[in-house]
């Protein structure tokens, strides 16, 4: 083990988290405290990949690990107790933690160049209070398995306010921005447009006039009531886990006749996806639609409907079901946020390590195997 550690101290990458880690202001009073920011950090992330979803299960793998920590981080004390962690994290600012903290994630990660598709959707978190719940608008990429922005709705205001916020923190020039219907607003379009980027944002009711012509005009073509020219069709068929799925897209450039088509800057066509799901003898159906600045094939559309539900898939839902983020104890306001950072960046590094198991059992094998840890953190095979 002490060879793996003398490779890790000197690695680049973790080099790197050290750096990063320095370049967040440090609240602590300096000559008063037992333990620095950087021990405080690298063991929560650490502690995050290996299975612990708050404070106190912190401290207990730290513990659990204190020989790890003593040589990896020279630590001549105990290990931080959880009121520590509690306390440190509710002082840092949130803002700087994460840009500092993913500035390393981002580097590290492979093929981030690479990223074509930003995906953007807000989450509740209803632990902070019954009476004031948090919630974060964040972009992911499905492609690179990593959070690119997190961003606090500010009380008193929606993810509508706080888009323009994650978009203005973003490259996106070249890129394609999926949203769920939240964020078909034409002030986003612009933005996202002046930005260099393409769009394709979800429809729904709220929408009122633009989804009752777009659905009425899409259904007709796909029922056959309509012939339209300029449609393009693509058809996919998944069977498995005892269920079998149909999806199909329709892709019409035609908007000639849409009303207030020129208030959405950019918008070249309009996409059904209908879904069909025969599970167990029972069919359902369900049908999305959409605006799109993209003019590309029915096939292309499909992937840029059905890949926006990785954000849901891949990082909300494992951030609940995984890291139980939607049962936290924590009530600062800062400090939730904090731990939300460090959760969103273990998940990303559990879903870009390799190895074919669950993202729960990774963090098991995390959490008993420590070079196996380190090569998760590092995103580096030792």
């Amino acid at each position: 083990m002490s060879s793996l550690l003398d490779k890790i101290v000197t690695n680049e990458k973790f080099v790197n988290l050290e750096f990063c880690i320095a370049e967040i202001p440090d609240p602590l009073v300096q000559g008063r405290i037992t333990y620095s920011l950087r021990t405080i950090i690298i063991i929560a992330l650490c502690a995050a990949i290996g299975g612990a979803n708050d404070f106190t299960a912190i401290e207990q793998f730290g513990w659990a690990h204190c020989d790890l920590f003593e040589q990896l981080l020279g630590l001549k004390t105990n290990i931080p107790s959880h009121d520590t962690f509690d306390r440190v994290f509710s002082l840092i600012c949130p803002r700087l933690f994460f840009d500092c903290i993913t500035l390393w994630l981002h580097d590290i990660a492979e093929a981030l160049e690479l990223i074509d598709t930003v995906r953007i959707d807000g989450k509740l978190i209803l632990s902070l209070s019954a009476e004031d719940p948090l919630c974060f608008v964040r972009a992911w990429s499905d492609q690179c398995k990593v959070v690119l922005e997190q961003v606090k709705v500010k009380k008193g205001t929606n993810e509508i306010t706080t888009i323009p916020e994650v978009l203005e923190r973003l490259d996106l020039q070249g890129k394609t921005v999926t949203i769920d219907a939240i964020g078909t607003q034409t002030k986003i379009v612009d933005m996202i447009c002046e930005n260099g980027a393409d769009y394709m944002l979800a429809l729904k009711k709220n929408q009122h006039q633009l989804y009752d012509d777009v659905s009425l005009y899409l259904n007709d073509i796909a029922n056959g009531d309509l012939v339209e020219p300029s449609v393009r069709y693509y058809k996919d068929i998944n069977k498995g886990h005892g269920r079998n799925e149909t999806r199909e897209c329709w892709v019409v450039s035609n908007i000639d006749w849409l009303y207030n088509r020129r208030r959405w800057r950019n918008l070249k066509s309009l996409v059904l996806v209908k879904s069909t799901v025969i599970k167990k003898g029972i069919s359902t159906e369900n049908s999305r639609f959409y605006i799109s600045s993209h003019s590309k094939s029915a096939r292309g559309m499909l992937h840029y409907a059905r890949g926006h539900w990785s954000i849901e898939n891949q990082l909300h839902w494992q951030l609940d079901t995984v890291f139980c983020e939607d049962v936290s104890t924590t009530r600062d306001v800062y400090g939730i946020q904090n731990i939300a950072a460090v959760k969103g960046i273990a998940l990303s590094l559990l879903l870009q390590n390799e190895t074919p198991i669950s993202v729960k059992n990774k963090r098991a094998r995390a959490m008993a195997n420590q070079p196996y840890l380190m090569e998760v953190l590092l995103n580096q095979h030792f």
